[in-house]
């Protein structure tokens, strides 16, 4: 066999995503996305069970825009480990993740969000902390122990991170000769809340105010600043704090609330005396309240109803007689539940091992809910939920410690707490204000359905084509199985709506003519060879832990070929690892080279339906070498004289460590029904191992250009999620998986008369479980509810 001894190094034609751009016809809307998991903490082994709701994040209603909702599973190294795409039906749907043995134990951080989401930066992205321990080995339940963790401090340290004291006056800034209310947060050197109390002194040593902060170090003084005074506060055990200094002149806003008036306080300072000013209410980013107000006088309260305000967050902004905002306040606006509860009925008080436990759930009709039972031992309370999230942790960047608190109708002082907290989290960053301070630029549509994009080129000189019709077709698609589209200027294609669950192997076609018939097939020319690469989207950056202080930046040809290399084996995504044979070199110092056997595959009609193209194929057959694609590999065809085209190839001048790419991506799109036979060639030589491939093709494939126009790909679709194990226990000998999440049960929806009815069989073990139903309403109302009951 005449050989062409032509090594160069693969080098990677990118497989970019096609950045979508803004359509006029889409409106600016904005989603929030919550999961409600059954857990927070899990062990080695276990699965991770979750209900998503993607919501209009102005009023909480389910949306509809979006239908893929794309979850990840990141590690503590900043790597996302997991990925689902999961379906979303008008806001809703669910999934799951099995967690492997060999997991590292740690924290790990849940990640969601739609496409659509992406064009708004991280405001509306949600994540959640996850805890995954390591299983105890010495039970047969193989039950995870939460243990204490604490902090660890690096060892690089060499200063200590002393406590920080700031202050937040009430509506944004102290004025001279004005009474206002100071908010204090006190926080370790790590952003930790602390407790804390001290005296506020003046420039002359007079203390002026006193107060004290809490467990999670908030709290609250007031000031009237006098002119040419500057205030500092002395903090016990902790140090001295300057206070912001005070303005000459300008506006101080003070707001009362009672349960059902909010009342506004506009302080005009003597030196300003403005005539007018305008008050406005926002919730969600929309105007809820615009009034324009006469200021005769230096103070003037404005009483609003609360009653026309939508429950949760909304901001108050006072703008002087020029339109520029002065003030702006955070408050909490809270109705009492108008039958917006989900209550919770056992059949019984108590219940047996094994036992079948009977639900009675009542609250708003045609509610969407999800329920974990959980054993409430084992399982830690949950310190976040969905009521919690969506009207408050989705608004105010950073951690809210304990966001459960706020919410928890026990807690007599729970308005007060939250008011503090939006006069120190929300003073400092609030979600809205940054959306109207930023230009808004839509870079990313919302998925109707599974969005498929790629290219096509000539074959010969590379050129995108314009107007060429690619058809594809996915015979195991739900619904519509056949689709179409046509090129742009950029030779580029996008196929929305599609639906389709797992793997599957999806064919494509290129054609000139407009001639398609209804099989997908097409009377015209040869339309080009088709690149598929939505499979190669970017996803959203992660922000890495600190390694150590230690950055690499270099940069060398053989880390540019690798990064190229894993790019293709994305680009030609497998359903399944293989391993070949393990080979055993033994030296021989008398000889330079040692050459295995090759290994001589004859491609059978079944490999031909199983593997979409030729890359395909070989990224399967070689993963075990570790060498990937980094080969060369050599397209033959039988006859008189042969004809040898090498598509990839490895040449490396070892006296200069030169890497050199080349690689003609279009043969790896040749579809398996056109390879007779595949060879692979290892040897060993001085300078390592070495790997060539050697294609036969059926006689007179490369005389035509005709075969480019057809290609397959093995794509992912939606996840489709697994049926959470629902024993019965007719027989007693049956072996129980459950450990410490007994039952859940993530589509449950509440009757015209807003009931609904839940079964499931107790575990064998016996203490208390945990109920834990949370959901939403069809008008936006958040719904959350607990109860326990007792195993015996």
């Amino acid at each position: 066999m005449f050989r062409l001894l032509l090594f160069a190094c693969l080098s990677f034609v990118g497989l970019s995503s096609i950045a979508q751009s803004k359509d006029s016809a889409i409106p600016i809307f904005f989603e929030k996305t919550y999961l409600h998991t059954d857990r927070d903490v899990y062990g080695q082994g276990e699965d991770i069970w979750f209900k998503a709701y993607v919501v209009n994040a102005q009023d909480n209603t389910p949306i509809n825009y979006s239908h893929n909702l794309y979850v990840e599973l990141i590690s503590p190294a900043a790597k996302i480990i997991k990925r689902e795409t999961i379906r979303l039906d008008n806001g809703l749907g669910n999934g799951d993740f099995t967690l492997a043995d060999t997991l590292k134990a740690g924290s790990y951080r849940l990640r969601a969000y739609t496409n659509w989401m992406r064009n708004f930066g991280d405001n509306f992205i949600f994540e959640k902390n996850i805890t995954i321990l390591q299983t105890s080995t010495n039970n047969s339940s193989a039950t995870a122990t939460l243990k204490k963790s604490t902090v660890a401090i690096p060892a690089t340290a060499t200063t200590k991170l002393l406590p920080t004291v700031r202050f937040y006056p009430e509506g944004g800034s102290l004025v001279q000769g004005i009474s206002s209310l100071v908010a204090v947060m006190a926080e370790d050197g790590y952003g930790k809340g602390i407790p804390a109390s001290g005296a506020v002194l003046s420039s002359a040593g007079d203390t002026v105010s006193h107060f004290r902060c809490d467990s999670l170090g908030m709290g609250l003084f007031t000031l009237l600043p006098v002119n040419g005074v500057i205030y500092k506060a002395v903090v016990d055990k902790t140090g001295s704090f300057d206070l912001p200094k005070a303005l000459n002149k300008g506006l101080t806003l003070q707001v009362k609330q009672t349960d059902s008036v909010i009342h506004t306080i506009i302080n005009n300072s003597d030196s300003l005396l403005l005539n007018s000013a305008t008050l406005v209410i926002k919730h969600g980013g929309k105007t809820q309240l615009g009034k324009q107000l006469r200021l005769p006088n230096r103070q003037t309260t404005v009483r609003i109803p609360t009653a026309a305000l939508p429950e949760g967050i909304s901001v108050i902004t006072l703008y002087d007689n020029q339109n520029k905002p002065e003030c702006e306040r955070l408050i909490y606006i809270h109705h009492p539940d108008k039958g917006n509860r989900i209550t919770i009925t056992t059949d019984k008080r108590s219940y047996p091992s094994r036992g079948q436990v009977n639900l009675h759930i009542q609250g708003p009709p045609h509610a969407s809910l999800s329920l974990a039972a959980v054993d409430a031992r084992a399982v830690p309370v949950q310190p976040e939920n969905i009521v919690s999230y969506l009207n408050l942790q989705s608004e105010i960047r950073g951690n809210i410690v304990h966001p459960d608190r706020y919410f928890d109708t026990t807690n007599v002082n729970r308005f007060k707490q939250i008011d503090q907290l939006l006069l120190t989290q929300g003073w400092r960053d609030f979600i809205w204000r940054r959306l109207e301070d930023t230009t808004l630029k839509v870079s990313y549509e919302p998925e109707p359905g599974i969005v498929i994009t790629g290219k096509v080129k000539a074959v010969v000189s590379k050129k995108p084509l314009f107007g060429i019709n690619v058809s594809m077709r996915v015979p195991k698609a739900e619904g519509q199985k056949l689709f179409w589209a046509t090129t742009d200027s950029a030779g580029r294609f996008a196929i929305y709506d599609t639906r389709f669950y797992g793997y599957q192997y999806i064919s494509f076609t290129s054609r000139q003519s407009n001639k398609i018939r209804k099989d997908g097939s097409s009377k015209g020319n040869s339309g080009g060879y088709i690149q598929v690469d939505s499979l190669l989207r970017d996803t959203l950056a992660i922000k890495p832990e600190p390694a150590d202080g230690i950055t690499d930046t270099t940069w060398t040809a053989s880390k540019q070929a690798d990064v190229a290399i894993e790019q293709i084996r994305r680009s030609l995504r497998l359903k399944n690892d293989h391993t070949l044979k393990e080979v055993t070199i033994k030296s021989n110092t008398s000889r330079l080279t040692t050459i295995v056997p090759p290994e001589l595959h004859t491609i059978t009609l079944t490999e031909q339906k199983e593997y979409g193209s030729l890359g395909q194929y070989l990224l399967y057959m070689i993963e075990g070498s570790q060498i990937s694609l980094k080969i060369p590999i050599f397209l033959m065809q039988t006859g008189f004289p042969p004809k040898l085209i090498p598509i990839i190839g490895t040449y490396i001048d070892h006296t200069k460590i030169d890497y050199r790419f080349i690689l003609q991506e279009q043969y790896l799109n040749l579809p398996m029904n056109n390879v007779m036979k595949v060879t692979i060639n290892r040897r060993i030589d001085v300078f390592g191992k070495s790997i060539s491939v050697d294609v036969v093709l059926r006689p007179g494939v490369l005389d035509t250009k005709d075969y480019f126009d057809n290609t397959m790909a093995d794509m992912v679709g939606y996840y489709r999620a697994k049926e959470f194990y629902k024993p019965r226990f007719e027989n007693p000998g049956d072996i129980d998986p459950r450990t410490n999440t007994i039952h859940w049960e993530p589509n449950i929806t509440t009757n015209e008369k807003g009931e609904a009815m839940v079964s499931f069989y107790n575990s064998a073990q016996t203490g208390k479980n945990r109920i834990i139903i949370q959901g939403i309403t069809n008008t936006g109302q958040p719904l959350v509810s607990t109860a326990d009951y007792l195993v015996k």
